[in-house]
């Protein structure tokens, strides 16, 4: 499927800049004056390798982005766990409160840094099967079109219509 070969080489050769680029920002000097940051790039990243079901990048750059949490406050710490959870629950392809509230549940019982991203890489890893599954179980035709979404998802003028014409 060329597709799926495009989607998954263009992810794959992406990948390596994130690891030279900072994945979180701090600035300020004392805990009422830090300013802190995460990557929209590696988030929108990250929940795109986990939406095509490549759980070997997704897993890596969660990693990555963890790497140097040992350096971090315990208050930005506390950030990024808070938007690595919710940037699980945006790459749920099915997603539900019940979902959401498991990811919270099992990102909120660990305390350290190394526990957080290995429950993180490990959510990751099963969104990614669950995504490896419905695609064996969708026709290709759909798989296509849903990868032309996906790859197209910052076009503004993709609509039903743009679509259709492209299939």
């Amino acid at each position: 499927d060329i597709s799926e070969a495009y989607y998954r080489t263009l992810f794959a050769a992406s990948s390596d800049k994130s690891k030279s680029q900072p994945v979180v920002t701090v600035s300020g000097s004392d805990s009422a004056d830090i300013s802190y940051g995460l990557s929209v790039e590696l988030e929108q990243k990250i929940i795109n390798y986990i939406r095509s079901g490549d759980a070997d990048n997704a897993k890596s750059a969660i990693a990555a982005l963890w790497s140097s949490a040992g350096e971090l406050t315990p208050d930005v710490c506390r950030l990024l766990k808070y938007d690595t959870a919710s940037m699980l629950a945006k790459a749920s392809p099915a997603g539900g409160a019940a979902f959401i509230n498991n990811v919270l549940r099992r990102i909120n019982a660990v305390k350290t840094p190394a526990q957080i991203s290995a429950v993180s890489v490990a959510i990751a890893d099963e969104l990614c099967a669950a995504v490896t599954k419905d695609k064996m179980q969708l026709s290709p035709t759909t798989q296509n079109i849903m990868n032309y979404i996906s790859e197209n998802f910052a076009n503004p003028a993709l609509d039903v219509t743009h679509i259709g014409s492209h299939f």
